[in-house]
């Protein structure tokens, strides 16, 4: 009786043919993992400019509640001396 020979698997050809398949898929996530690197840098230098520009608001802003504080008629209109009617 002659030995059982194991189950042959797929063809040298086929696991070519999935081999590069599977490198033509490497390069595509590669590609796409570096537009999403590049779409994360700019989303993260805008956000840093905007983060800067809203920072520079709230201490002007800061600033004048703070001076309007210590200086109540600064910025105001005075007082013609009339009383009001």
């Amino acid at each position: 009786m002659p030995a059982a020979q194991p189950p042959r698997g797929p063809s040298r050809q086929a696991l070519l043919a999935e081999v590069q398949t599977l490198r033509q898929r490497v390069a595509a996530l590669e590609q796409e993992k570096h537009d999403l690197e590049v779409m994360l840098e700019m989303a993260t230098d805008h956000a840093d400019d905007l983060e800067a520009d809203l920072q520079s608001q709230a201490d002007s802003l800061s600033t004048r509640w703070l001076s309007s504080c210590l200086h109540p008629t600064r910025g105001r209109p005075t007082s013609t001396g009339s009383p009001a009617a």
